[in-house]
């Protein structure tokens, strides 16, 4: 871990992320994480690039498909609103939304999936094992 950066989804971010998710009657899980992840600088590197205009060194990082109809959209819109609160407050958030259905998630998909959330946010469309090893540092599984 480069310089001891660090990448979490803070307590208020993903408190707020929970209630708004699980109110909604749309199935599905939510783990918030317990403490903060330490992410590869490769990983790093991955997210500076899903908000290449001076991306902000804290991002709120969400997962998900194009095609989920019930809990993604949700997600996105709660990760949007919490940028643009943060913006308010003159906090320096970013969000990204990491597809894990690549196959059908093309860079196309996710552009017009994601153009919606405003500044600060973006996408990472990953493949294989570079996609594996990311959802791995976050304890993450998608099952199809």
């Amino acid at each position: 871990m480069a310089e001891g950066k660090r990448l979490f989804m803070g307590g208020f971010a993903a408190g707020m992320l929970a209630l708004l998710v699980l109110a909604s009657p749309a199935r599905g899980a939510f783990v918030t994480l317990p403490s903060p992840v330490p992410l590869a600088e490769k990983s790093l590197d991955l997210l500076r690039k899903a908000n290449p205009a001076d991306a902000p060194q804290w991002q709120l990082v969400v997962f998900g498909f194009t095609r989920c109809e019930d809990i993604c959209p949700r997600s996105l819109e709660n990760l949007s609103r919490l940028v643009k609160l943060a913006r308010e407050e003159k906090v320096e958030l970013g969000g990204v939304f990491v597809s894990v259905d690549p196959d059908r998630d093309t860079d196309i998909v996710l552009e017009r999936y994601t153009a919606p959330l405003g500044e600060n946010t973006g996408y990472l469309r990953l493949e294989g094992e570079e996609l594996e090893r990311f959802k791995d540092q976050f304890g993450v599984e998608a099952v199809f």
